[in-house]
């Protein structure tokens, strides 16, 4: 693989190609400043929950479930909901103009992202945002301010701004909702933390695949010259 990477950027010097496209990615050490929020919104959400009293893990449930029976029901249903999001997610990257958009913008941040790095990111937020956005301010705001709270955030320019909001948006009065049904956090953050790692990869690789053919395209007309 390092051998065509070599020569095309040999061609490149040469003149005899044009630069890489665009889109090329630049890499950013953005990826630590981001684990550090999300610690201290994990931080920050638990430590007002136990300093009100409340526990950001659990509390009563609207469902007659107790005990290990809610913590059950509530790993199924956020596995469930994980799922169905995720699948949601590529029938409207296929069907929306505004989330082949978002997927755009994203994909150069992913690209050159490690396994690990991607997988520690979709823990990270998965579980410190369901603390800090269900785990707390659901408690004490209720589900519509906390999903407002949680989905504005979500922006990028052009197209794939509002959808994602919106869906967000939508996303956190589920998470809300789903953690008031169960009284567990479990559901809503094994949802999150698969919603996020399944897509991260995703990006990782379609952007990876994007890349490949754009050079064999710029590849191409040198090889048969």
């Amino acid at each position: 693989m390092a051998a065509p990477r070599l020569v095309y950027a040999d061609r490149v010097s040469l003149g005899v190609l044009p630069s890489a496209p665009s889109d090329a990615p630049v890499e950013r050490p953005w990826l630590p400043w981001l684990g550090a929020a999300y610690l201290g919104m994990g931080v920050i959400g638990a430590g007002a929950c136990y300093a009100t009293g409340r526990s950001p893990w659990s509390q009563q449930p609207w469902l007659p479930t107790f005990g290990l029976e809610a913590v059950v029901v509530s790993v199924i249903l956020g596995a469930a909901s994980g799922a169905l999001v995720v699948i949601a997610s590529r029938s409207l990257e296929k069907n929306a103009t505004w989330a082949r958009a978002l997927g755009d913008k994203l994909r150069p941040l992913v690209r050159h992202q490690s396994a690990a790095a991607l997988a520690a990111m979709a823990v990270a937020a998965g579980v410190c945002e369901e603390v800090f956005f269900r785990g707390w301010l659901a408690q004490v705001a209720g589900v519509a301010i906390s999903s407002l709270a949680f989905g504005l955030p979500h922006q990028v320019k052009g197209a794939g701004r509002i959808g994602w909001i919106v869906s967000a948006i939508a996303l956190g009065a589920w998470m809300a909702t789903l953690y008031r049904m169960t009284g567990q956090l479990i559901g809503p953050i094994i949802a999150h933390t698969l919603i996020n790692a399944v897509n991260l990869f995703h990006l990782r690789r379609t952007a990876r695949l994007q890349r490949s053919s754009k050079l064999g395209g710029l590849l191409a007309p040198a090889r048969r010259g």
